[in-house]
């Protein structure tokens, strides 16, 4: 994945952000990656097919979601709406990169995973891609794992 791929799916993240008011997330050094994923206690996941394979997914804390819909102007959070901030944060992010890519960039609806100890096989291709990032303090994560189509 090239570096200006990258910055697709990291624009989608701020814009996302955008919306509340001038906190931005301060985004890090995204680094690849091979195993050990990254799991916060809650990810939204968005398979990735059509010309490229693969998936995405964002992991926050329970605390940055308890801000994210605080933010949103939802009032107080519960578990019900913190699945469904995680998801929608996934779907953003992905459909801004389905945007950019085009019509064989297809995303499948997100898929939510609570807690840290899973085992599960995402459909991740190498190379994946951490973008580490942090928004109002909380630290949190996107992951890409979606090869150019010729690669």
């Amino acid at each position: 994945m090239k570096q200006e791929e990258l910055k697709i799916f990291i624009k989608g993240m701020m814009n996302y952000f955008s919306q509340f008011n001038g906190d931005e997330p301060v985004v890090g050094v995204p680094y690849p990656q091979n195993d050990h994923f990254v799991f916060l206690d809650y990810s939204g996941v968005i398979g990735i097919s059509g010309a490229r394979k693969g998936c995405i997914y964002v992991t926050a804390t329970l605390a940055m979601l308890n801000d994210l819909i605080i933010a949103m102007g939802l009032g107080e959070a519960d578990e019900s709406l913190r699945l469904d901030a995680i998801g929608e944060l996934a779907n953003n992010i992905s459909g801004n990169a389905e945007q950019f890519f085009g019509q064989n960039f297809r995303i499948s609806v997100p898929m939510v995973i609570t807690g840290q100890g899973h085992n599960i096989h995402l459909p991740l291709n190498m190379p994946v891609f951490t973008i580490p990032f942090e928004w109002k303090s909380h630290k949190s994560y996107l992951v890409v794992g979606t090869p150019r189509d010729d690669a």
